[in-house]
């Protein structure tokens, strides 16, 4: 009985969140157990913003592919 809640409320995840989300994150979702929070979660985070000179330039030239 067990396995198949188990196995309704990754379907649940993979269902509700998967139109939203990357499909490996959703898989990590399902495969930490832990219950899904809505609302999201804070964290202390740093960024940093950089201008590479030429930018476009370069990215011209790259393959789509790097």
């Amino acid at each position: 009985m067990g396995y198949l809640r188990t196995e309704q409320q990754h379907r649940h995840v993979r269902q509700t969140f998967g139109m939203y989300l990357a499909p490996t994150l959703v898989e990590e979702m399902v495969r930490s157990g832990e219950p899904v929070k809505l609302g999201g979660e804070l964290r202390e985070l740093s960024v940093m913003f950089s201008d590479i000179r030429d930018f476009t330039k370069i990215a011209e030239k790259l393959d789509p592919g790097n």
